[in-house]
């Protein structure tokens, strides 16, 4: 159908009986649905053959399927499950492996987390965990674990951090490599053996107490042939015996018949029990049971008298540029270590927290620091370390991570995390060339300064202010001006000016217009607001998905709708053309070109029962049919519209009589209703036409007349 005028929509569209429903008054479409609670309501299923993009939130109240039948996701809402390749899921997750590939869940980066068991064999016939990588399991309180009741087959390294309880066999035919292995039924110094079929286990005559090795219950090692140690060898309680190109390097025990023990050129020998040992080169440090002081000068031939007392424990020296190479078990404390790389003796001391090496001999700062291993704060009138003879000139600390150095009570240095602060002022010397000085001021002698440019202060103002130009490019501005077309207004954040030319972005404003905005070849602007705009070539904007507006829209050239045209156009002359269907309320002007056109009335039957009244819908049908049943029908309406005709047809019953009454809407000719038919299968024709349609408190009329009983 082609209409050819225009024609204006002021209150809504509606297609068929339910089928497009649009309301201006309720600003939303239904398609199936008459009552739209949102911009767009589909009432009944929708089928989409092109992409579909949601941007925001989709809710699904029901079951929501991806593929056919959901084969490739199915979300339960009402189950509360999800299925992957399976369109039932059994479990909160199920995801089922379809394809050719044997990976079914692959987290590729990021941590997969378990806050419950894993299982297998519930689904699958052979379960398994297949861990490519660093696995972890638990939280680290220990009170997680992995519990495993089949056989474990790993094709390489596991590691373990913690504690592994195997009840069963191990069988590790590559090896086994751990840190720390534990073994239940062995019993504390016991040397560990193979038995027989391979397992392990300990023997009482095969002992070893972390100094010796005890063989049938005394400390010996018999060895039958040539004992050959190339990295040295301990005898005893003490001595060792270094490779073979040193010899003994070192005794311990009774050294009463050795002799000729001197220090290296230059050097002494130092001995101390406790505290600071003293001066030399070779020191010295007497630990273990029945030493407990030691007495000697600092100079000159002394004698050490050593007094018997209470103590205990053993230490041993090592030799060598790391621990593994100095000693073959853990330190204890009292340990020395001589560092042949460093030229150094440590001690292995425990501070009362832990154990660590230290220095045995600082060169001697300890008798220079021992009172500076932990200071005060103090203030600036009496810092914590001060100058002998002036105790308001040192160092101080006024809070945590500053010191601060004073002068007769004055800070004048401060270190801080963030930097350095100098108080008064700072004299520096010779800079040299790619350094840099700044300072808020500078003193003293100017004369070698260089690229310095004298010029008047600038200082910025409030409300409408210059701009600084000049025309220099690049270098040191030796020269500036202002222009009064060239402006800054700080309250409104506005620049000004009377021409501009270039790129142009942000808000351009004026007390009349933002005339001669020009640019090559385009201006690219986001949003165009105005009031009006004029365009002489094509307005193009492909994301548009609506034109509001409040006023009047004019197309000169006429009106296309759908790609070129396709789905009607409208002309500037009038003519509108369309390809689909055209609904409207009502129709204006001549309608003689019109073709296609058909007149019809709709109807309606029904049999009521006996005695009941008989409401007739006016705004469904025209005509209506009645077969009545004996007893008594009183007919009235609901409904309609003004000047609309009716027709009801009145069948009485083959048995019986049916007495008709009418309301009193009904006005018939007189005042006088008629006298219808009773009985016997007779026909009557009520006919009448709506004369007012009631509303609130008015009733309905309806001009009624009666054909009775037709017959042949």
């Amino acid at each position: 159908m082609a209409v050819n005028k225009n024609f204006v929509v002021k209150n809504g569209i509606e297609v068929a009986t339910d089928l497009i429903f649009a309301s201006s008054a309720l600003d939303k479409v239904g398609i199936g649905s008459t009552i739209p609670t949102k911009l767009l309501e589909v009432g009944g299923d929708s089928k989409l053959t092109g992409n579909t993009t949601l941007v925001g939130f989709a809710t699904v109240q029901d079951t929501f399927e991806v593929g056919t039948g959901g084969t490739v996701l199915t979300v339960d809402v009402q189950a509360g499950r999800i299925g992957l390749n399976t369109a039932t899921a059994h479990h909160n997750v199920h995801i089922s492996n379809v394809g050719s590939g044997s990976t079914t869940l692959l987290v590729d980066g990021g941590d997969l987390k378990v806050d419950g068991n894993i299982f297998g064999g519930d689904l699958v016939s052979a379960p398994r965990l297949n861990i490519t990588g660093i696995a972890t399991f638990g939280d680290g309180t220990g009170a997680d674990k992995v519990d495993i009741n089949a056989d474990v087959d790993m094709d390489a390294n596991l590691h373990l951090t913690g504690v592994a309880t195997v009840t069963g066999l191990i069988d590790a035919n590559g090896g086994i490599n751990v840190t720390t292995a534990k073994v239940e039924d062995l019993t504390d110094n016991r040397v560990i053996i193979s038995g027989t079929g391979g397992e392990l286990e300990d023997d009482g005559n095969l002992t070893f107490d972390g100094t010796g090795l005890v063989i049938g219950g005394s400390k010996h090692l018999s060895v039958a042939g040539m004992t050959t140690a190339t990295g040295g060898l301990r005898i005893g309680t003490g001595g060792t015996v270094g490779p073979a190109s040193g010899g003994i390097v070192t005794y311990y025990g009774d050294g009463s018949q050795l002799t000729n023990i001197t220090a290296t050129s230059g050097g002494t020998l130092g001995f101390s029990t406790a505290g600071a040992i003293g001066y030399g080169v070779t020191f010295l440090k007497f630990v273990g049971a029945g030493v407990s002081t030691l007495s000697a000068p600092h100079s000159g031939i002394a004698t050490l008298t050593i007094v018997g007392g209470g103590g205990g424990g053993s230490a041993s020296i090592g030799i060598g540029t790391t621990q593994g190479e100095a000693f073959s078990s853990a330190p204890v404390v009292g340990n020395l270590w001589y560092h042949t790389e460093l030229g150094r003796l440590f001690i292995y001391y425990n501070d009362g927290s832990s154990s660590q090496w230290v220095d045995a001999a600082p060169f001697n700062i300890g008798i220079i620091t021992s009172g500076l291993r932990s200071l005060s704060q103090g203030t600036a009138l009496s810092p914590s370390l001060a100058f002998s003879g002036d105790s308001t000139t040192g160092l101080f600390s006024p809070a945590t991570g500053k010191q601060t150095f004073v002068s007769v009570g004055s800070s004048i240095l401060n270190i801080n995390p963030g930097g350095v602060e100098v108080t008064g002022v700072t004299t520096v010397g010779i800079v040299t060339s790619g350094t840099s000085v700044s300072a808020s001021r500078f003193y003293g002698d100017g004369s070698a300064l260089t690229g310095i440019v004298a010029g008047a202060t600038l200082s910025a103002g409030s409300g409408d202010q210059r701009v600084v130009v000049t025309s220099q490019t690049s270098g040191s501005m030796t020269a500036a001006a202002t222009d009064a077309e060239l402006t800054y207004n700080s309250t409104s954040n506005t620049l000004s000016a009377t021409t501009f030319s270039g790129a142009l972005s942000g808000n351009a404003t004026s007390a009349t217009n933002a005339s001669g905005l020009t640019g090559t070849p385009d201006i690219t602007i986001r949003n165009l607001t105005g009031v009006a705009a004029t365009f002489t070539g094509v307005l193009t904007y492909e994301d548009v998905t609506n034109v509001d507006s409040v006023g009047v829209v004019t197309a000169r050239a006429g009106i296309k709708f759908g790609l070129a045209g396709v789905g009607g156009t409208i002309t500037a002359d009038g003519h509108a053309e369309f390809a689909g269907v055209c609904t409207a309320t009502e129709y204006y002007g001549d309608g003689s070109n019109l073709s296609g056109i058909s007149a019809s009335i709709s109807t309606t039957s029904s049999s009521p029962a006996a005695n009941t009244v008989v409401i007739l819908n006016l705004s469904t049908a025209q005509h209506h049919d009645l077969t009545l049943t004996a007893g008594i029908t009183t007919i009235t309406c609901s409904g309609g519209s003004f000047g609309n005709s009716h027709t009801v047809a009145i069948s009485q019953p083959s048995s019986g009589i049916a007495t008709v009454g009418f309301s009193s809407y009904f006005l018939f000719p007189s005042g006088s209703p008629p006298s219808m038919t009773e009985g016997g299968g007779a026909i009557d024709l009520l006919s009448f036409v709506v004369k007012r349609q009631g509303v609130t408190g008015i009733g309905t009329q309806l001009l009624a007349s009666a054909g009775l009983n037709y017959s042949n």
